[in-house]
């Protein structure tokens, strides 16, 4: 299966969406097809009723702070990647807030076992372990990953734990790595790590540029 008609087979199953596509004679006509969605089915890894980018969990321990919770892009941003120059190359910057202990789900092997009981920080620390291979192989590298001093300008609820760049050759090679198996199967670590996560796509060609 081509590059091209890969992304939203696998968004469909990232977002634990069921869908219907209408209409469709092939995945080039992806934008034109029109998206069923079972709204009573969009659920969260905590099992909660969720439309998408819903709330599932009210940020209060830092700073008073109230903040969603997100872990998936929804359907607006998935049709915006699919639609964005696939040749283009892109940075992801993250925003990482890591939970106090795992929280692995009982469809996880580690779930309630001694390797699940461990702090989000070293539960993220095997995701990166796990997922940097499917990330070199494309090309893609970090940039940098750095600890979060403070909010310079902006609401105290942003205070993230680390910020992170990852950076790829191509928007293509973004979408391949999150379908590579080896990335699928290390995601259940980074949902398990973080309480919260934050993803922001910038134009990366000052990060890929030679000149």
């Amino acid at each position: 299966m081509g590059i091209e008609c890969l992304p939203l087979h696998f968004f469909l199953s990232l977002l634990n969406l069921q869908a219907q596509r209408i209409g469709c004679r092939c995945c080039e006509q992806n934008k034109a097809n029109k998206l069923v969605l079972n709204t009573d089915l969009l659920s969260s890894r905590r099992g909660a009723l969720a439309l998408p980018n819903a709330v599932w969990w009210r940020h209060t321990q830092q700073f008073g702070g109230l903040m969603d919770q997100y872990h998936t892009p929804d359907e607006s941003q998935v049709a915006k990647l699919l639609a964005a120059d696939a040749q283009a190359p892109v940075a992801a910057l993250n925003l990482f807030w890591f939970a106090e202990r795992a929280r692995y789900q009982p469809e996880d092997p580690e779930y309630g076992t001694a390797a699940g009981d461990v702090s989000g920080r070293e539960v993220y620390a095997a995701y990166a372990a796990e997922a940097g291979p499917a990330i070199t192989q494309l090309g893609g590298h970090v940039a940098f990953s750095v600890a979060v001093d403070q909010v310079m300008i902006g609401p105290q609820s942003m205070h993230c734990d680390t910020a992170a760049i990852m950076v790829f050759p191509t928007r293509a090679a973004f979408i391949e790595m999150l379908s590579a198996p080896q990335f699928q199967a290390a995601s259940r670590h980074r949902k398990a790590a973080l309480a919260n996560h934050m993803m922001l796509h910038l134009d990366g060609t000052p990060f890929t540029s030679t000149s």
